[in-house]
């Protein structure tokens, strides 16, 4: 993977993840994540209209402090999610589940 651009940060509950803005979409990934395949599958990940997403790479998943950066990142994507009548949406898709 290339190097975090400026829209990334790191998560202040872990050094070893970071989450990354990627077409309007939130991406917990491990520092030092190498898996393109990976990568690219986020790009193709649909987002519903008015809704948020957050996805996680299978390396961030197994971090002791995965939820903390969940957190933290859904908080970051629920600040962009217009709101209306319904309670806002946010979506998860983790990589690597079987």
């Amino acid at each position: 993977m290339s190097a975090p651009d400026s829209s990334t940060t790191g998560s202040p509950c872990s050094p070893s993840l970071y989450v990354q803005s990627q077409a309007g979409k939130a991406v917990i990934r491990e520092v030092g994540d190498q898996d393109e395949r990976e990568q690219r599958f986020f790009g193709t990940v649909a987002q519903p209209p008015g809704s948020g997403m957050v996805l996680a790479s299978a390396a961030a998943v197994t971090d002791a402090f995965f939820l903390g950066s969940l957190h933290g990142a859904f908080r970051g994507v629920l600040g962009s999610v217009s709101r209306g009548p319904q309670p806002p949406q946010v979506w998860v898709a983790v990589s690597g589940l079987h």
